[in-house]
């Protein structure tokens, strides 16, 4: 997987998902900001010790806070780190520990932009 150089959000997307009311678009992604950091390094934490279910988990719920934000670039690696995570290990599955902590370095990547992106556009 690669880092998307798509928008890494929509912010027009976001604003009609908030009833084009500005001042909540502005709370829901102050919202997010105030918890991401907390969720990435839980899917970093778990990834690294083995604990695939909780990486999963985890991944899950930041993969949905994702694409309430728009923020689909990110979304989707949230998605890659989910499924890697819940397949490492079984036998159908295309899903090494590498594969995982490969996925996981690009999601905290793009995550860490999209959060750029959302300070500056507060701050703007």
């Amino acid at each position: 997987m690669t880092i998307p150089v798509a928008p890494k959000i929509d912010l027009a997307a976001l604003l009609v998902r908030a009833g084009n009311d500005d001042d909540l678009m502005r709370e829901v992604i102050g919202d997010f900001l105030a918890g991401s950091h907390e969720l990435v390094t839980s899917v970093v934490t778990a990834a690294a010790a083995g604990d695939h279910g909780a990486a999963a988990a985890h991944a899950h719920r930041i993969r949905g806070a994702l694409l309430a934000l728009s923020a689909g670039p990110a979304a989707l690696a949230a998605g890659e780190v989910e499924q890697l995570a819940a397949n490492v290990g079984t036998a159908t599955a295309d899903a090494s520990a590498e594969r995982l902590a490969a996925a996981v370095r690009v999601f905290v990547e793009v995550v860490a932009s999209v959060s750029l992106e959302m300070r500056r556009f507060l701050e703007g």
